[in-house]
């Protein structure tokens, strides 16, 4: 996870060179991306010159976004809606590429496919900038696909000898080294079921599990030999994925982001489902109430805004997590899981978060930080 430093540091980063596009003589979106690259990358060799092609037309086709992309493999755009296991991770914005310029590594043969390593790296970027340099060093596969030159997911290649187990609607794909824990994992193919029928949720046929030991490694098998944010889970709600560096069968806060996926909202809700239902970071809601009470006592004039306009608190986001779980109990708490779907409606900007808690929770704009706090010295009692 990026440290609240470093995420201010990028934010500020990305805003300025948004600013700097937009306003270089109105020509921000003609800007081409032209990777540069190292000596080691033999652009006399035909083919490693049509990947580089191939890998510039796919800088340039914006893939920060989800669509159709013409560069990317059939293959992979027919077996998972989002066909790219990193996207959202290497490309948060549209102009991450102009924050941090690809430099290609290396375009080298490994086994059927050519392996694309590249930096992303911005040289002389100075302080405060000078800790988020450089993002990342991604690699990605490209292949032939009806004779023609298309880039593939690191991901089902990566892990195509790992060990598979089908448990309930969930098949655990896990390190070759890992233990499997049958127990644990049936354990967490009936929270699946459990939380699908209490709160009346479109079932998912099939969820994928991805067990690894460590942060790194868990980057790695999406294609990563390196982040400036590395992660203990993440998942991918389009396809039904979670990806777990806790080397463990149980990972519920992930799940229940799955399980939600067609009642996303904004930051908030989204993690405070997921919190109050699967904890976070292996902690329980109970505990991490208890937590948020204890902060905000220590806090008298903290405010509900002030919270949501800075999500990291004490060099963490547990309570704003907590927070956004606190809001779904209560909205629970007052009409079941109806009344929590409501809160939930899917695409609900955060802007307008105010007016959801009129609307479902009956909770005046200017009595908002006085009830919140009510509820969670009540939930913590």
């Amino acid at each position: 996870m990026l440290s609240p430093k470093h995420i201010a540091q990028l934010a500020v980063l990305i805003l300025a060179v948004h600013f700097y596009l937009a306003t270089a003589n109105g020509k921000a979106e003609q800007r081409r991306i032209v990777p540069t690259v190292t000596v080691r990358v033999d652009t006399s060799q035909v083919e490693v010159k049509e990947i580089l092609q191939l890998f510039e037309n796919y800088l340039n086709s914006r893939p920060d976004s989800l669509y159709e992309n013409s560069y990317w493999s059939e293959k992979d755009k027919s077996s998972h809606k989002d066909f790219y296991s990193a996207r959202a991770w290497v490309y948060p914005s549209k102009d991450i590429l102009h924050a941090f310029p690809p430099r290609v590594l290396s375009i080298e043969k490994e086994s059927e496919y050519y392996v694309i390593r590249t930096l992303y790296y911005q040289e002389g970027l100075e302080n405060p900038y000078g800790g988020s340099n450089p993002w990342a060093v991604q690699r990605l596969y490209a292949g032939k696909e009806n004779r023609e030159w298309k880039l593939f997911d690191p991901l089902p290649i990566i892990t195509s000898d790992w060990p598979r187990q089908r448990i309930g609607r969930l098949t655990y794909i896990y390190h070759l080294q890992h233990r499997f824990d049958q127990d644990l994992a049936q354990k967490q193919a009936n929270f699946v079921d459990s939380v699908t029928k209490a709160f009346d949720l479109a079932p998912i046929a099939s969820i994928e599990f991805y067990i690894t030991n460590h942060q790194d490694e868990m980057a790695r098998i999406l294609g990563l030999d390196y982040t400036l944010g590395p992660s203990s889970g993440r998942s991918i709600t389009k396809n039904g994925q979670v990806f777990s560096a806790l080397g463990s069968e149980w990972y519920p806060h992930e799940l229940i982001h799955i399980l939600f996926r067609d009642h996303s909202s904004c930051y908030l809700l989204n993690e405070g489902i997921a919190t109050l239902l699967g904890g976070s970071v292996g902690i329980p809601f109970d505990s991490l109430v208890k937590d948020l009470a204890l902060y905000l006592n220590n806090n008298g004039t903290l405010t509900f805004q002030y919270m949501l306009e800075n999500p990291h608190q004490a060099g963490s986001t547990k309570y704003f997590y907590t927070t956004g779980a606190v809001i779904c109990r209560a909205a629970y708490e007052k009409g079941g899981a109806k009344r929590l779907k409501e809160l939930l409606w899917t695409g609900r900007p955060p802007e307008d978060i105010y007016k959801v808690l009129h609307k479902v929770l009956g909770w005046e704009a200017e009595k908002v930080t006085e009830m919140w706090r009510k509820k969670v010295f009540e939930y913590s009692s």
